[in-house]
């Protein structure tokens, strides 16, 4: 999910190479203490930085911490002005960027509309920090008004590309 939110800001495409895309995010990220921990992106934005040995020995915890502190600087630069973000059956989102997403609703010019399928069961949660945050609707036709938003939004970014 982190990947797809930056995609548009970052000009990721699924022709992007992960040496062109590791291009980017530096240039975005500008200057870092940490060079060497750029490895944390690795993951979330299929890139290959180059693993560190300071980076593995960190624990889980710190490691999320580093990730974080990237996705914090990435999200200054590159959500300057107000952005929508649509995000479409959300409850396919790996847990890992569920975790992350509290840091990702601190941008305050990003708006979020999240959309939940009813395919909830036991294995999936809307972590407290997000609810919390959030304003909860139902509609009975949450079908029909997200396809109209993901194709008015397509239309946008055909035309604004």
């Amino acid at each position: 999910m982190i990947h797809l939110i930056f995609s548009v800001p970052l000009g990721f495409s699924v022709i992007t190479t992960p040496s062109e895309r590791e291009e980017i995010l530096m240039s975005r990220l500008g200057c870092i203490r940490n060079p060497e921990f750029l490895c944390a992106l690795n993951q979330p934005f299929n890139v290959q930085f180059k693993m560190n040995s300071h980076y593995t020995a960190l624990s889980r915890k710190q490691k999320h911490n580093v990730l974080r502190k990237f996705l914090l600087k990435l999200m200054r630069n590159c959500f300057k002005e107000l952005w929508v973000i649509i995000i479409d059956d959300t409850q396919h989102s790996d847990n890992d960027s569920m975790k992350l997403f509290r840091t990702m609703i601190k941008q305050n010019t990003v708006f979020f509309i999240l959309s939940f399928g009813y395919m909830f069961n036991s294995n999936y949660e809307i972590y407290s920090n997000i609810s919390e945050k959030a304003q909860v609707r139902t509609l009975k036709s949450i079908i029909k008004v997200i396809s109209l938003i993901l194709s008015i939004t397509r239309l946008f970014f055909i035309f604004h590309n």
